[in-house]
């Protein structure tokens, strides 16, 4: 067995912040692992700024070693970052040809996403091309109620609408927007304080539906009683085993888990989107692989519209390092 690292650097088609810095490129490490037989398997480290625990610098190094252990047939370290195990787990799996479910359904169902301009304009046209889901991002407190209100008019009622505040606001602005959006119908507002330790009190006080997303990384597996939801963001959980265990957890709670790319690779991508097929989860968040401007895979994966096919999804592709 072989194991190499293939550092990449893609551009986006727009720049983004991600905790405050402002990001051109997105940067990860791509492992790949060969049997003897011929058989290969790639997976894909990209540790996303501001939310994951571990650095790029912090995966490459983990990957280094896991590469070592992996030509020598010794044992993986038990203490790879999220991020690097991630990678060890879904390059085994394409290995083995494990990565699409045996029993999943032909189609994975997408969320859309709205990105800055015409919301109501995006949101119409989201629903007409056939959205199960659409995701609109908010930050400014009682100021977006309105655009808030105006795209959940636009929407048909089966069309579920997320919010992501990503963790925006003090709990008097998430009061005075929960006031504000009071009566609509959301499906979530994903993480939105700053403090998340006064989710519990801003969900009970005002009925505000909130969900998880950046609170669980290295939290106890469990969904309190008061989320609505959970975003599952493979790359920052820690991988496929984490992953599921936290679907595990939200079916048991009775909540949905939404599956969420975390602007990986298209390599990074298909296993989120392998996840979602494997565990039936709702909708997935896998919008943010459109602002990739390059790709390690060629073709591209078909993630702009609202179902991929998994014959689709898993087709052969390339992989070529930019």
């Amino acid at each position: 067995m072989t194991a190499t690292l293939h550092p990449y650097r893609l551009p986006l088609t727009a720049p983004i912040v991600l905790a405050g810095r402002t990001h051109a490129h997105r940067d990860g490490v791509l492992l790949r692992v060969e049997h003897a037989d011929g058989a290969v398997g790639w997976g894909d480290a990209a540790p996303l700024p501001g939310f994951s625990r571990e650095s790029l610098a912090d995966a490459h190094a983990a990957l280094t070693g896991a590469a070592r252990a992996i030509a020598a047939g010794d044992d993986l370290p038990d203490d790879l970052p999220p991020a690097a195990r991630f990678a060890v787990e879904t390059a085994f799996d394409d290995l083995a040809g494990a990565l699409r479910p045996p029993d999943a359904p032909e189609a994975l169902p997408l969320a859309g996403l709205i990105l800055g301009g015409d919301a109501v304009a995006q949101a119409r046209d989201l629903a007409a091309a056939g959205y199960r889901a659409v995701k609109l991002k908010v930050g400014r407190a009682a100021a977006d109620a309105p655009t808030v209100r105006a795209v959940r008019d636009a929407l048909p009622p089966h069309v579920a609408l997320r919010l992501d505040a990503n963790r925006a606001w003090t709990p008097d602005e998430a009061r005075r927007f929960a006031d504000a959006v009071a009566g609509l119908d959301l499906a979530f507002v994903e993480e939105p304080l700053a403090d998340p330790d006064g989710l519990e009190a801003l969900a009970r006080d005002t009925g505000l539906p909130v969900a998880l997303d950046e609170s669980l990384s290295g939290a106890t597996v469990l969904i309190p009683p008061w989320a609505v939801a959970v975003v599952l963001k493979p790359t920052i959980l820690g991988g496929i085993g984490a992953t599921r265990a936290w679907v595990g957890a939200a079916r048991a709670a009775g909540v949905p888990a939404v599956l969420s790319g975390a602007f990986e690779s298209g390599v990074g991508m298909r296993a989120v989107a392998a996840l979602a097929l494997a565990t039936g989860a709702e909708p997935a968040g896998l919008d943010p692989y459109r602002r990739l401007a390059a790709d390690v895979l060629a073709p591209r994966l078909p993630l702009d519209a609202p179902l991929v096919r998994a014959d689709d999804l898993f087709a052969p592709r390339e992989v070529t390092i930019p």
